[in-house]
C-alpha cells in the first residue's frame, strides 16, 4: 500500500485543494445565439472575498502588497486605456507615488503604458509593479490615502465610481474571462468561460 505524500500547506474548512470538482452551468447569450456563456459556478458561489481596501490574498509570494497589481493592467481596447490617460492627467504629485516618473522629458506627456509580454498594450510597471500602485510607506505632503491605486484614491476624491477611473480589467477582476470555439451541428459557437 502507497503512502500518500501529505501537502505542507494546511487548507481551511472553507478551502478546497487545485484539483477538485467543480459545478459550470452553460447558457446562450440571449442577444447572441451564436455566444455561449460556460460559468464555474463553485467559483462564482465560493468564500473568495477581492474588495478594495479589505485587503488582498495576493498573487504573488514576493510581491503579497502588490495584488493583482504586480502585472500592470492589460487595456481591453483604446478607448480603456484613453480613458486611462484622461484619469491619470487629473493625478497631482501628492495622490501619485510616480508622478515624476509618468512623466516624459519635457514634463508635459505622460508615459504610462507599455507593451506586455503577450504584445498587447497595458500599465507601465516601475519596481515590479503597476505605475499606479502607491506602495506601502509612501507618504507625500497632502496625501490622505494609504497604498493602493492612486486612480482608485482619485475616484473616492472625485466622488466617482472606480469604473470611471481605473483599467476595465482591474475592476473586473478577479472574475476571469476567456474564450474558446465549438462546433455545435455544423456551426461554430463561440463559448465565453467565466471563471477565477
Amino acid at each position: 500500500m502507497k503512502s500518500q505524500k501529505k501537502s505542507d500547506s494546511k487548507l481551511s474548512k472553507n478551502e478546497f485543494a487545485p484539483n477538485f470538482a467543480r459545478d459550470w452551468v452553460e447558457f446562450r447569450n440571449p442577444d447572441n445565439s451564436e455566444e455561449i456563456f460556460k460559468c464555474d459556478i463553485t467559483w462564482l458561489t465560493s468564500y473568495w472575498q477581492c474588495i478594495y481596501g479589505n485587503g488582498c490574498c495576493g498573487i504573488d509570494a514576493d510581491k503579497p502588497d502588490a495584488g493583482c497589481c504586480s502585472d500592470g493592467a492589460y487595456y481591453t481596447n483604446k478607448m480603456d486605456e484613453e480613458q486611462v490617460l484622461r484619469s491619470a492627467k487629473k493625478l497631482t504629485k501628492s495622490e501619485w507615488q510616480f508622478y515624476d516618473q509618468a512623466r516624459d522629458k519635457s514634463k508635459k506627456n505622460l508615459n504610462i503604458s507599455e507593451i506586455g509580454l503577450d504584445k498587447d498594450r497595458k500599465t507601465r510597471k516601475i519596481n515590479d509593479s503597476c505605475i499606479f500602485l502607491n506602495r506601502v510607506g509612501y507618504e507625500a505632503p497632502g496625501y490622505t490615502g494609504k497604498f493602493g491605486c492612486a486612480l482608485h484614491h482619485l475616484a473616492s476624491k472625485e466622488g466617482s465610481h472606480p469604473v470611471d477611473t481605473k483599467p476595465d480589467i482591474c475592476w473586473q477582476l478577479p472574475l476571469h474571462r476567456s474564450w474558446e470555439v465549438r462546433e455545435v451541428g455544423d456551426t461554430e459557437v463561440t463559448v465565453v468561460v467565466i471563471g477565477e
